[in-house]
């Protein structure tokens, strides 16, 4: 009956959103799987909108729709017992992404934990993936599609209780180069940056896995911004030992 329940929680989140995107999140524990293991997970949680997040009013963050909700699957390996790797992807009509991440556990105890991820990313969408306005109105010229070169870092602190249920505490940070493409041909760059802190919680059902995601994000390339984004996200996933 678990193992069903589990199953359908996969199969619902699958059904919600087939939503590429560039995400914020961390979904993650300081523990690794350990050489030979996999792990497969869906996780429903918010993206930028980076044309948004570049116009939006410093003094006032939220008047604007800068996030959305996306979702991306993940695939997880165990390289050795201290290392492990991920790759997690979206697919959109309108947008596709993928990010690479590296985990190296840095300290472990009998019940803590921590490690560093880090890695990097490319997303690629239209304008109306973001659902925004597909002309340049500075240039008056037509927008093509957004590209966007990720770089995310992270560090995790991990404490396990109630057995191997997990609850982590993390500072997280990504750099993103973003090119808007035109169709006429000519094109602009811009940087976008930004932090925050992440606490989650991870609960097991023999292999099978829940997590919850609560922080906040602070939008630190936008001059003069004073406010934070509440950031969440959801996961469900199962750790395959073969």
């Amino acid at each position: 009956m678990r193992y069903l329940q589990f199953a359908l929680i996969i199969l619902v989140c699958l059904a919600l959103y087939a939503c590429a995107g560039v995400d914020a999140s961390v979904m993650d524990t300081a523990e690794t799987l350990g050489r030979g293991k996999f792990s497969v997970s869906n996780t429903f949680t918010m993206g930028i909108n980076f044309p948004e997040w570049q116009a939006m009013d410093p003094e006032d963050i939220y008047s604007s729709d800068s996030v959305h909700p996306m979702q991306y699957q993940e695939l997880r390996v165990g390289i050795n017992p201290q290392m492990d790797i991920s790759l997690r992807g979206g697919l959109h009509e309108d947008g596709q992404s993928a990010k690479l991440l590296l985990k190296k556990q840095i300290k472990k105890s009998e019940n803590t934990s921590s490690a560093i991820v880090f890695g990097g990313g490319y997303a690629k969408a239209e304008p109306r993936f973001w659902d925004t306005d597909e002309w340049d109105t500075a240039q008056n010229l037509a927008i093509k599609h957004y590209q966007v070169l990720s770089g995310d870092l992270a560090l995790l602190f991990t404490r396990r209780v109630l057995g191997e249920h997990y609850l982590t505490l993390a500072a997280r940070s990504s750099y993103h180069r973003v090119s808007k493409d035109l169709k006429q041909g000519i094109g602009e760059d811009y940087d976008v940056y930004h932090a925050g802190i992440r606490a989650n919680a991870k609960y097991y059902m023999d292999s099978f896995y829940g997590m919850l995601e609560l922080g906040i994000e602070a939008p630190l390339s936008i001059e003069g911004a004073r406010q934070i984004y509440p950031w969440m996200g959801l996961r469900a996933g199962w750790d395959i030992d073969f």
